[in-house]
């Protein structure tokens, strides 16, 4: 057997054995098993405090994407959103240039079907914001993680445990309470494209999922191309039907900074998240925006928090702390 070089050293390969040669030189950096334990406790954590700064930037997007629509139609704002995010994605790429390889045909197709998801999503978010507020709108979220649970468990293979049940009921049941003293009924299809924004983003994540926990293709690669897509088919559906854009600077500045921070960078972040945590743990954790929003509500406009409200935060963090339960091995 050769001797090592000195790559070897520096960049180990991954999930290799280590072990001695029968002449006693070493073929590669002795790692014992709790050293790997140790590495994958840390790469959950990084991936846990991913998707929460994630879920902080995610609870002004409805906020922001209510403002862009004073000046566009939604189709429009989705579109120009997903459009300079991709740019943003792609430059990055360039000038990062990630050592992963090329994306393969299979994970094309993944990627064009994240893409179609992120179509039906965004769009239907956006049309429901035409007459929804946005804390109403962000209510939907608490309802992700059922088709989530469902999705991940049929299509991933990924059963949670029974104290990550009872924690997904009680964040569910936390965050429906909390905005139940705000919920605006009688508006049956907003309601109907919130439904449908929740089945075609939950289906997009756990496609992501698949992707992401083999660790085969970089989180940016995987995070551009699909909003790449989705970008080119929201904003031809936007010039088709509502005409091509003409903002002010002031309207461009929100699109952008919509697309590189709340869209770019945000779900960076989240994609990147999923190469360590299963669909339902990350989503359970972003299910904690709507708080967000509703905080910011509180910050700049002296809406009240309700005793009621603030139980029913307890209750929700409690349980997407039950959620991120590991069984020691």
């Amino acid at each position: 057997m050769g001797k090592p070089s000195t790559r070897d050293y520096i960049f180990p390969r991954p999930k290799a054995r280590h072990w001695t040669s029968c002449s006693g030189m070493i073929a590669f950096p002795m790692v014992h098993a709790g050293e790997e334990i140790d590495q994958s406790q840390r790469e959950h954590r990084l991936a846990l405090g991913a998707v929460i700064l994630s879920a902080l930037i995610f609870s002004t997007s409805t906020v922001v994407i209510k403002v862009a629509l004073t000046y566009t139609g939604p189709f429009t704002a989705a579109g120009l959103r997903y459009l300079i995010a991709f740019a943003f994605l792609f430059l990055w790429l360039r000038v990062r240039r990630e050592t992963s390889p090329p994306p393969t045909r299979s994970h094309w197709v993944r990627f064009v079907l994240i893409g179609l998801c992120m179509t039906i999503a965004s769009g239907s978010l956006f049309l429901a914001l035409k007459t929804l507020s946005p804390t109403t709108a962000s209510l939907a979220f608490c309802l992700t993680p059922i088709p989530t649970l469902l999705f991940g468990a049929l299509w991933l293979k990924e059963h949670p445990s029974l104290p990550q049940l009872l924690g997904l009921a009680l964040a569910i049941g936390g965050i429906a309470l909390f905005f139940s003293p705000r919920w605006e009924g009688g508006q049956a299809l907003a309601i109907g494209l919130l439904i449908l924004f929740i089945l075609g983003d939950t289906s997009g994540v756990v496609i992501a999922r698949e992707v992401a926990r083999h660790r085969r293709i970089g989180s940016i690669t995987l995070t551009a191309y699909p909003i790449g897509i989705s970008g080119v088919l929201l904003f031809s559906l936007g010039v088709g039907v509502e005409g091509l854009p003409h903002m002010p600077l002031s309207a461009w500045g929100i699109i952008i900074g919509l697309a590189i921070v709340n869209t770019g960078i945000a779900y960076l972040l989240f994609y990147h998240s999923l190469r360590h945590l299963t669909a339902i743990k990350a989503y359970v954790v972003t299910n904690l925006s709507p708080f967000g929003t509703a905080l910011i509500s509180w910050a700049a406009f002296g809406e009240r928090l309700l005793p009621l409200q603030i139980a029913a935060m307890l209750l929700a963090i409690t349980g997407v702390s039950l959620v991120q339960y590991r069984k020691r091995k």
